[in-house]
């Protein structure tokens, strides 16, 4: 990863103690699978596929905006149509 990507999507979150931990959000997620999808088990690559598309706190418009980023847009809005 290019160090200057490395920094898109990420956020805190807490653990279950109570500690802040930096973590990428759901649309860098997406796009780390969209982009390495052969290093993804099948199964889990399809479910958070499925769970990203069809939640509602989904954010259209930070996922098109990484998918421009990491040069990947085509791919992701070919994924949208066969999920969505």
């Amino acid at each position: 990863m290019k160090k200057d990507k490395y920094s898109i999507g990420i956020t805190k979150a807490f653990t279950i103690f109570g500690n802040s931990v930096r973590v990428y959000d759901k649309e860098r997620t997406i796009c780390d699978l969209i982009i390495h999808p052969k290093e993804i088990d099948p199964e889990i690559y399809s479910d958070a596929m499925h769970r990203y598309f069809h939640s509602k706190d989904r954010d259209d418009r930070k996922l098109r905006d990484y998918a421009e980023a990491f040069k990947i847009r085509s791919k992701g809005e070919d994924i949208l149509e066969r999920i969505g």
